[in-house]
This record gives C-alpha cells, sequence and structure tokens, in this order.
C-alpha cells in the first residue's frame, strides 16, 4: 500500500542497559507502549538497543577485552522467535503501531546487527541484517546480503530500513527509492558531539541528505549514553585506570534523534540530550511537492543508462550435492 494519509510517528531516544537484554527490553516496552498513547502509528528504536551497541569496540584493545565481552554480548543476544521478540510483539499490539527496533541477532555464535519489524497486530513483519558492519564492527557482527535490500508494504505506506553507515551505500540507497520506499527507519548508536570522522553531524548531514535524494520521510533514532552505560562500561574494561579513553569520550557522547521531511529539513527534532521521544505528523502532500522537483525513482531517473541490480542470497555453507 502506498502513503495515503498523514501518519504521526515516534522516534526513541534511549539508553540501553548494559549488557542485559532483559532490562534493556522492558525499557523499549515502555517507550513504544507510551509513544502509543500519544498517538504513534509507528516507533523507531535506536540500532543494537537490545542488549546494547558494543561501544567497546572503538574504546578498548579488542585483543584484551574483546573475547569475553563478545561471550557476554552472545549469551544476552536476541534469536527470532525468542522470548524478547515476543515481549515487542506484545508492545506493539498493545500500543497499535508498527514497531522498528534494533538488536542483536544471534544465529549460532555468530551475531548480527538487526533490525526487526512488527505491524500493529503484534505479527513480525520481517529482519533484515546490516549489510555491512563498520570499521571495529567486523569484529563483533557477521554481514547481511540482498535478503536485506528491501521494502515492507504496510497500511501506513512503503517503509524501508538502514542502519548507521549503510547510508552511505548509494546503490542501497537507489535501490529502496527503486522499490517505493516512502518512510525510511533509520538506525544509529550515541556518537560524540564533535568529531573528524564521525559524530552526530555525520548523522544529520547522512538523515537530512537521505531525505532529500530519496524524497523520503526519514525517521532516525539512537541511542543515549547514559553515565550507568558509561560506569558499567568502566567496569567492564577493568576500571578507569584501564580503559582511560571510556571516560574521555563520555562526556562527548550524544544523540541525534529526530524526523526529517523529504525536502531534507528537520521537521521534529533533532534531540541531543537524554532519553526521550520525539513525534511528528507525516503528510503524503509533502513528498509530492518534493517530487516536483526531482522524482529519484521516476521523471528524474535515467534506468537507459544508469541501473541497480539487487542480487540473490548468498549461498549457505553446506548445501546437498546431487
Amino acid at each position: 500500500m502506498s502513503m495515503t494519509r498523514k501518519v504521526r510517528v515516534a522516534a526513541v531516544q534511549l539508553a540501553p542497559v548494559f549488557l542485559d537484554r532483559e532490562a534493556t527490553a522492558e525499557k523499549a516496552v515502555a517507550a513504544i507502549l507510551e509513544a502509543g498513547r500519544n498517538g504513534a502509528e509507528l516507533v523507531v528504536l535506536p540500532e543494537a538497543l537490545i542488549p546494547c551497541y558494543p561501544t567497546w569496540i572503538w574504546t578498548s584493545d579488542s585483543v584484551v577485552v574483546g573475547p569475553e565481552l563478545y561471550a557476554r554480548l552472545c549469551e544476552q543476544s536476541v534469536e527470532r522467535g525468542s522470548e524478547t521478540i515476543a515481549l515487542l510483539q506484545q508492545a506493539a499490539r498493545e500500543a497499535g503501531a508498527i514497531v522498528a527496533c534494533g538488536i542483536n541477532e544471534r544465529d549460532g555464535a555468530t551475531l548480527y546487527n538487526s533490525q526487526v519489524l512488527i505491524d500493529a497486530g503484534g505479527e513480525v513483519l520481517g529482519y533484515r541484517r546490516k549489510l555491512m558492519p563498520t570499521v571495529a564492527e567486523r569484529t563483533v557482527w557477521g554481514w547481511g546480503d540482498a535478503r536485506d535490500v528491501r521494502v515492507w508494504h504496510t497500511p501506513l505506506g512503503r517503509l524501508g530500513a538502514l542502519i548507521c553507515y549503510e547510508h552511505t551505500m548509494t546503490p542501497v540507497k537507489a535501490a529502496l527509492a527503486g522499490l517505493g520506499e516512502e518512510i525510511h527507519i533509520a538506525m544509529w548508536p550515541a556518537m560524540p558531539a564533535q568529531g573528524e570522522l564521525f559524530s552526530t553531524e555525520t548523522i544529520a548531514i547522512a538523515m537530512r541528505n537521505y531525505a532529500w535524494e530519496t524524497q523520503t520521510f526519514v525517521v532516525h533514532a539512537t541511542t543515549w549514553q547514559s553515565e550507568e552505560f558509561t560506569q558499567a562500561l568502566l567496569a567492564a574494561h577493568g576500571g578507569e585506570a584501564a580503559a582511560p579513553v571510556v571516560r574521555a569520550m563520555a562526556p562527548l557522547m550524544a544523540g541525534m534523534t529526530g524526523v526529517v521531511g523529504p525536502n531534507g529539513k528537520h521537521i521534529a527534532g533533532p534531540a541531543a540530550a537524554g532519553e526521550q521521544i520525539v513525534y511528528a505528523d507525516l503528510d503524503p502532500a509533502e513528498r509530492l511537492r518534493a517530487k516536483y522537483m526531482v522524482d529519484g525513482a521516476g521523471h528524474y531517473a535515467r534506468p537507459d543508462a544508469v541501473s541497480v541490480v539487487i542480487h540473490g542470497p548468498k549461498p549457505p555453507l553446506v548445501a546437498a550435492g546431487d
């Protein structure tokens, strides 16, 4: 279904409880229900929210703390069809909203940076995995495949989703636009407010550019690094003396949660500090006005000159022969 009416959306900025699946899921459920009470029909939560984004990959010697923290992350990660997914399903059903939540997804002993989408009736619409973990993330997460380049047809309109630096993947953006995406779900971790290579400004640029290029609404949510999370992260490293980078970066960490219109301008937020929910009402007429100038999947496209191919899924490691 295409977007035919105004839609109220909520972008949730939330602090996970460090490596605690149950406690973080409870916080996610509370936020979903609050957003539902405030009329949200789509609720977007941050990247790898449950049980938490593995911040230590950027702040420590992964050879020293990596194996132990990876084992803990595996133990607390989320499997498809698990009790944690059931809790999110129940919350979506009670809120009467489509829910998109970032999870560390466990498949055997391999983890993925995944998104789960659940409809307003509590049914799982689907999962997608981040296609390419970014830099140090490759020490923790596996890769997605072509099945993760997709759009969901819902009563609210056509929904697409990407995670973090996937928003730099120009062919993927073009593919989602070509599939008719109308509302884009974007998930990020907390980032430093200032930085040379990545910062919350990076998020703002990426989100505004995505909306402007594709003439979609972009609902983007980041985590928030609370002091409790920082203290738990320090303890996992063996204290402040063993992890000076963690303590030095903590005051710099910020959020960037909001909603961008099809003209590339924020219509709600962005929120920078603390746990909060950002709401916006999306008017489909705004997309039509933006597409008067440029329709990247229509009158401004040139598939005769340049086109995008979505390949099939990667083959299994073991397959039966003839």
